[in-house]
């Protein structure tokens, strides 16, 4: 079993960690935007996400601090639907912790809206070549939809239920 995962709102203070995972050279392979970018563009766009009220950006850690990765949601709340992107620390990678920090970042995005969300679907857009993405999404509950040329598609419900449970916790 994993230890415990602890998830966390990301602010500027991550803003250098995020950059180095965001240009390595592996997660950039399997990004649907695949160019290299600047400290300066990163830290814009970091800036501009931290301040979107529709936009959630998470870091999760184990206790003791060491970085798993983040996830972003890019939330619809009109549509009841976020696209949802994740970066696996390419130290972590191969640790198994991407599942389990995957499902802590989902459950603290039902938290954090409980009393606006009555369901949601959580997009995700995989490369085809991105096996563990695949296989982590898969274990999570994510299911297929379809694909093109680049990339699978899969969502994810979240059903009443769990947003029932998580508030009665």
């Amino acid at each position: 079993m994993s230890p415990s995962i602890v998830i966390r709102a990301a602010e500027p203070g991550d803003a250098v960690q995020l950059f180095e995972w965001r240009n390595d050279p592996h997660v950039r392979q399997m990004s649907a935007n695949q160019a290299e970018i600047s400290f300066q563009e990163h830290s814009s766009w970091l800036a501009s996400v931290l301040h979107n009220k529709n936009r959630l950006l998470l870091i999760g850690e184990l206790p003791g601090g060491q970085k798993i990765g983040v996830v972003r949601f890019d939330l619809d709340f009109e549509k009841m639907e976020s696209a949802i992107s994740v970066i696996i620390d390419p130290a972590m990678q191969g640790k198994k912790q991407a599942s389990p920090f995957l499902r802590a970042a989902i459950e603290y995005l039902v938290q954090m809206f409980r009393e606006k969300i009555n369901s949601m679907v959580l997009i995700a857009q995989i490369r085809h070549e991105n096996a563990p993405s695949l296989a982590c999404f898969s274990r999570v509950g994510f299911v297929f939809r379809r694909e093109d040329d680049n990339f699978k598609y899969f969502t994810f419900v979240i059903p009443f239920p769990l947003i029932q449970q998580s508030t009665a916790e």
